[in-house]
């Protein structure tokens, strides 16, 4: 529970820059906000680096034998296996790259789309997002720690992605500005989906795996919300030709045709997972990606 809010919160102050950047940004120069962009990303990676290791130095990975034994542990392939290694952690990773894709391809097209579809101004259309980062701001905050404690995990996660789904309904179906605020609530309440996933893989892990666990999620979250905008961007200039024969707000219809899968996915979630949220198969699959980094193949889950 602790850990599903904490990546909340994580998300709570993701989704301030959306309302404080648009602010920023109309009073700032193009040469001004690409110097705030170089600055703030100059202070990140200053306090990531201040920040240092909070894994305790006995709980480290010991390189016993120098650079052979420092090699295992620089093979990308097998640790990002960790990801397909047993049925819940591949229906989760169908949850994040499914969610991820469609998050970053319609945020690609959406403003592009409130100005083509109703005429409305870049800075109007900009208030859209602001309610969709309210809205999730809220929902970090204070109903995910209600939640949390309340209904577990996975139903969080199944509740969230059928917040997605309604987002992008109204979104194909209701031509009304109304309804597109509607929808950016629902997208607000959608977000929980990406804390829910990253508590569950943590919980999976044991201490001195986090960072391992986490960086192979992260990397196919990354993967994926590099595809979304080519993908999305691509139908959305289709769609936007003349002549074409299908609205705008079809391009939407693809967030659908991937989400809907996922939602089904994240139904069969309970099965192998318990109410507390500790994944006891899991805990093979731990044990099988250490031996992966030792250089001998990952046997798949017999789950």
């Amino acid at each position: 529970g602790l850990r599903a809010r904490g990546f909340g919160l994580l998300m709570a102050a993701f989704d301030m820059s959306f309302l404080v950047l648009p602010v920023l940004g109309s009073f700032l120069s193009h040469e001004q906000s690409s110097i705030a962009i170089v600055a703030s990303a100059v202070l990140a990676l200053l306090l990531a680096v201040a920040y240092g290791e909070s894994l305790p130095l006995d709980q480290r990975i010991q390189l016993d034998d120098g650079a052979s034994s420092g090699k295992r542990w620089w093979r990308p392939d097998q640790n990002v296996a960790i990801i397909f290694s047993t049925p819940l952690f591949r229906r989760l990773s169908v949850v994040i790259f499914a969610g991820s894709l469609c998050m970053a391809g319609t945020q690609q097209c959406f403003l592009f789309f409130l100005e083509s579809s109703f005429g409305l101004k870049q800075a109007q259309a900009s208030g859209f997002l602001a309610i969709l980062a309210i809205s999730s701001l809220a929902v970090q905050t204070v109903v995910l720690p209600l939640l949390v404690s309340s209904i577990g995990l996975t139903k969080i996660l199944m509740i969230g992605l059928s917040f997605q789904v309604l987002q992008n309904v109204l979104y194909v179906s209701v031509h009304r500005e109304a309804a597109i605020a509607l929808a950016c609530c629902f997208g607000g309440l959608g977000s929980i989906v990406f804390p829910s996933v990253s508590a569950l893989k943590s919980l999976a892990a044991p201490e001195d795996q986090q960072g391992r666990i986490q960086g192979a999620v992260s990397g196919l979250q990354n993967f994926a919300m590099g595809l979304g905008p080519v993908v999305f961007g691509g139908v959305f200039a289709l769609l936007a030709e003349p002549g074409s024969p299908f609205p705008l707000q079809a391009v939407f219809a693809l967030a659908l045709g991937a989400l809907v899968p996922a939602a089904l996915v994240a139904c069969t979630l309970p099965k192998y997972v318990v109410h507390d949220g500790h994944l006891p198969p899991v805990r093979r699959a731990v044990s099988q990606f250490r031996r992966g980094v030792d250089g001998r193949p990952i046997i798949e889950d017999e789950a």
